[in-house]
């Protein structure tokens, strides 16, 4: 293999390696902002979670109900937004653009490597 090819494989594990790292970060930060909230977080949570529920079971109303089921619902589209951001981050780093370099580079060396019949320089 001439010292180009060699190179063009070097590339490749290091493109390889950083998408590998890439997507070793992007699970690691979903699963912080995912399991690692503080005690101040799911306080604060907990306690908006009391006072809408205090506030139906106080009027028992439809209306009270409705409040305290929109709160939860906009809790749970935050969480969701949230976990879409990591998500769509490593799609268009991962798909978009080092995928693409992976493949070319491959693609690159193997074709090389069948131009080149053995036993020749």
């Amino acid at each position: 293999m001439s010292e180009l090819e060699q190179a063009a494989v070097w590339l490749a594990a290091a493109v390889l390696v950083m998408i590998l790292l890439v997507m070793a970060a992007v699970i690691a930060s979903a699963a912080v902002s995912e399991f690692g909230k503080s005690q101040a977080d799911i306080a604060n949570l907990q306690k908006m979670l009391d006072t809408a529920t205090q506030s139906y079971l106080a009027e028992k109303t439809p209306e009270a109900l409705e409040r305290a089921n929109q709160l939860a619902l906009r809790i749970r589209e935050l969480r969701q937004d949230a976990r879409k951001v990591w998500f769509d981050f490593a799609q268009l780093l991962l798909i978009n653009v080092l995928l693409p370099v992976l493949t070319s580079i491959l693609g690159y060396v193997f074709g090389t490597m069948r131009g080149h019949k053995p036993g020749s320089p």
